[in-house]
């Protein structure tokens, strides 16, 4: 790298809607031995955040009681005892990020009444319908639980909460803990493009990098212009900041003229550069992306 940043321009702004987690039980091993880290990476482009258990439903204290059979009812994962006590939470189990969790490892338990029989509950996403597999099995009479990954409605949920449980066959109180939250892991690119004239090219080494693993080119459109195209960077990412620099030796800018997916997984960043005239010209510049589900 022949000479420090010189000038640089920066972009932000939203793109795509997020994926959705489907939850696996192969994950609850990662879960529970990794229970005390801070962050744990479970499945690619997702971070496993832990918390001290918090109860955010208990239905013997909430105004609505028992779930009945056959009934669907949405709930709140995160947020302040008071926030909660509708639902018959009873303490503080705040969201320890600023995004929204994606799904959430939670203990889910059947509290038998003098009236249960035999039944199962099943906990969704309070936008889908209800999944073939069963959360908590229970027999008359008996209390259970199980802890489960549980996939959250991500957009245009229920005002009542992103999680959804469903009593079968019987009616049912139920009590759920939570152990944690998965969120969609920050994506992260750069390229120098050191090839000005080229008319394109794949950047490689230690001067790339994408998180996605994919490859970035730099294709040279005219003088001074430039497509950079980071394979797989965007999917599922819905906001994040892209920032040109030029350097080297010429003086002079390059800005960021405009980034976007067009609908595909691919980021696509648009350069231009200029002289101190404001005249367009080749130059060497970096790209910087930093992005967010």
């Amino acid at each position: 790298m022949e000479q420090a940043q010189q000038n640089s321009s920066i972009k932000m702004r939203g793109m795509l809607p997020a994926f959705r987690f489907l939850a696996a039980t192969s994950l609850l091993f990662i879960v529970f031995s990794m229970q005390h880290a801070s962050y744990v990476h479970a499945q690619q482009g997702q971070v496993y955040v832990p918390i001290q258990p918090c109860r955010i439903v208990d239905t013997r204290q909430s105004a609505d009681g028992l779930i009945n059979a056959g009934s669907v009812r949405n709930f709140k994962v995160t947020g302040s005892a008071a926030e909660l006590a509708e639902q018959g939470g009873q303490v503080d189990c705040v969201n320890p990020r600023s995004q929204s969790p994606i799904a959430v490892v939670a203990y889910v338990i059947a509290v038998a009444t003098d009236d249960s029989a035999n039944g199962n509950l099943f906990a969704f996403p309070s936008d889908t319908l209800p999944p073939s597999g069963s959360t908590v099995n229970f027999r008359e009479g008996e209390n259970i639980g199980n802890t489960s990954i549980i996939s959250l409605c991500e957009s245009s949920c229920p005002a009542q909460g992103p999680l959804a449980l469903r009593a079968n066959v019987s009616e049912q109180h139920v009590v759920i803990d939570v152990q944690g939250y998965f969120y969609p892991e920050n994506r992260k690119g750069y390229v120098w493009a050191n090839d000005p004239a080229a008319d394109e090219y794949i950047a490689e080494g230690i001067y790339a990098f994408n998180s996605k693993n994919g490859e970035i080119s730099i294709s040279r459109v005219s003088s001074g212009r430039y497509i950079v195209l980071f394979e797989e960077l965007a999917d599922g990412v819905i906001d994040g900041n892209v920032m040109v620099s030029r350097y080297g030796p010429s003086p002079g800018i390059c800005t960021v003229d405009n980034w976007e997916s067009q609908g595909s997984p691919d980021l696509r960043v648009e350069v231009r550069c200029f002289d101190l005239s404001g005249n367009p010209q080749d130059a060497l510049f970096t790209v910087l992306f930093n992005g967010g589900q």
